[in-house]
This record gives C-alpha cells, sequence and structure tokens, in this order.
C-alpha cells in the first residue's frame, strides 16, 4: 500500500490529500471510482480498466489533449475543470484550444511540467516511456 491508500474493508481507498501535494494541482487517473470517489471526487478520472495484452486500448492517450490543455491553460484548480466537463474532455480543450489561439491569449508556459503516471501495473516503465514520448 502507498502513503496515500487508505485500506477500507476490501477497497483500497486512494485519498490524495495524504500525499503532500497541491490538491487543486493534482489528478488521478483510475479504472475505479470507488478508490477516489469519497475522498477527492473532484481529482479523479475514471478511465476504463486495462488489461496488459490489450495493445489496441488508447485511454490514457486519449486523455493526453485534456492534460495538456490544462497545463497550457495554467488552470489554478483542477478540481474545478473536472467537475465542469464531467468526462466531456474533447469540449474543454475545443475551448481552450481556441482561447489559446486568439491574439492576447496566454501563451504556452515556459516551464514544462512533468506528467507522472502512477499504476500497479507490472511493466510500469514501458507505458510511462511510451506515453512520454506522446507528451513531447
Amino acid at each position: 500500500m502507498t502513503p496515500g491508500e487508505i485500506e477500507q474493508g476490501f477497497q483500497s481507498i486512494k485519498d490524495l490529500r495524504l500525499i503532500g501535494r497541491d490538491i487543486k494541482k493534482t489528478i488521478i487517473i483510475d479504472n475505479l471510482k470507488e478508490n477516489f470517489e469519497s475522498t477527492c471526487p473532484n481529482n479523479g478520472i475514471e478511465i476504463e480498466s486495462w488489461y496488459g495484452d490489450d495493445l489496441e486500448d488508447t485511454a490514457l492517450r486519449d486523455l493526453i489533449p485534456f492534460l495538456k490543455a490544462i497545463v497550457e491553460n495554467e488552470e489554478k484548480d483542477v478540481r474545478k475543470v473536472i467537475k465542469k466537463y464531467n468526462g466531456d474532455y474533447s469540449r474543454y480543450v475545443k475551448e481552450i484550444g481556441s482561447r489559446l489561439k486568439t491574439p492576447g491569449a496566454r501563451k504556452k508556459p515556459v516551464v514544462t511540467r512533468q506528467l507522472s503516471l502512477v499504476s500497479n501495473v507490472s511493466n510500469t516503465s514501458s507505458v510511462k516511456a511510451q506515453y512520454r514520448k506522446e507528451l513531447d
């Protein structure tokens, strides 16, 4: 169990408040909504389960435009964005994309932010490498 996990019955609850990061800038992507729903529901994005042999799975890759848009728009509180768009993340990307392209809009931040993928998958390093390429 990691520092941000609490065992509750047969369920492992992931409480982002326990990991020492700014909760307004932290997102959890998990295949079980129950893992974050009771402690930090507006920080969580539920994603389809992934099994190591499914090479056609693109669920994480599909989130990259949304995650990049959050960074490029320098969102102060990701919880508000997740709550407002409630799974319709492509709408956020379209809205933010048009704002970022207009004259006088915010420019892409000079400081790059690292997206950390935390997973209990056995081949985490290869997953991280694959998605790090996508983010570049």
